[in-house]
């Protein structure tokens, strides 16, 4: 499904960010073509299962998670302020975060702080755990408040992340990029604990779709978070994603597409291809951070396959 050459990509030694990104988006994370009669589909039963589980995917969130949202300069450089110290303090608040868009932002941008801040903190804490933003305040309800739900860094809350949990959270937020934030369920995998779905869930989303990974917040390329946000800017680090889908041959439909470099990620074709050029040559550019990636499943209903 790619028209890159694997190789070239893997054996750079700086990331192709204005590469296509994978061809295929779900509203959590990527996906392939959705049938017209099943993409606005709420299946509740299959949503409740997950949430009573507590494992994998995040249907108590919003999945909708746009690019130009999630790479904006300013969601970057928070990103990294954040992780150096605890998230929050004793009152469960977050601290100032003076290079996130505000919370009235209107336009192309719109929204896009509480759902940038919603899917970090819907990655990195579990069920339970809430924290509150201060600086978006509301007359009648109040601070705008985050829920944890994955749980890949539980202790984040009282200390800064590891290089374990920067990880698997990159993971986590690439696999919820959409390009017009349209609701698609997804179970979320990877090697950690937290996703590491039983096989009632596996079963009930059969088709691994695509595997994502990188680190948002090491980063050392230099952010611009003052810039204007409705300019173009270059991703602010090498994000990696590759597909599990060889067989599918459909196009996606309903804006489920990531054109030209539109979502920042450099796509690298087939997952088993990417895994045996990493073995023969682990010290490809791309090959860093693969084995704490984290894949995105789909149920079956959801791909249409020619």
């Amino acid at each position: 499904m790619f028209k890159q050459n694997m190789n070239d990509i893997l054996s750079s030694n700086r990331p192709n960010l204005l590469a296509l990104f994978f061809a295929c988006l779900s509203l959590y994370g990527m996906g392939c073509a959705l049938d017209n009669g099943e993409s606005q589909a709420d299946p509740e039963d299959v949503l409740l299962g997950v949430a009573e589980q507590g494992v994998g995917g995040d249907p108590n969130t919003g999945n909708h998670l746009r690019p130009a949202c999630f790479w904006d300069h300013g969601a970057q450089q928070t990103a990294r302020d954040l992780s150096a110290a605890a998230l929050v303090g004793s009152t469960d608040q977050l601290p100032p975060m003076p290079y996130l868009l505000a919370p009235d932002t209107t336009g192309d941008l719109e929204n896009c702080r509480q759902d940038f801040l919603e899917v970090l903190v819907g990655c990195a804490l579990p069920v339970g755990d809430l924290v509150e933003d201060t600086s978006d305040d509301n007359a009648v309800s109040g601070y705008k408040t985050y829920a944890g739900y994955v749980g890949i860094a539980p202790d984040w809350k009282t200390r800064a992340l590891n290089a374990t949990e920067k990880a698997f959270i990159t993971g986590c937020m690439l696999e919820r990029i959409n390009a017009l934030g349209m609701l698609n369920p997804i179970l979320l995998q990877g090697d950690h604990d937290v996703l590491e779905p039983d096989d009632e869930l596996l079963d009930l989303y059969p088709i691994v779709e695509s595997t994502a990974w990188g680190n948002l917040f090491d980063s050392t390329v230099t952010l611009n978070p003052m810039r204007d946000p409705e300019e173009p800017t270059l991703p602010a680090f090498g994000a990696f994603v590759c597909s599990h889908l060889d067989t599918c041959a459909t196009i996606p439909t309903l804006g489920r597409t990531c054109y030209e470099d539109g979502c920042g990620m450099t796509a690298l074709g087939s997952c088993d291809d990417v895994d045996a050029s990493c073995q023969a040559n682990p010290n490809q550019a791309a090959c860093a951070g693969r084995t704490n990636a984290v894949s995105t499943r789909l149920l079956e209903s959801a791909v249409v396959c020619d």
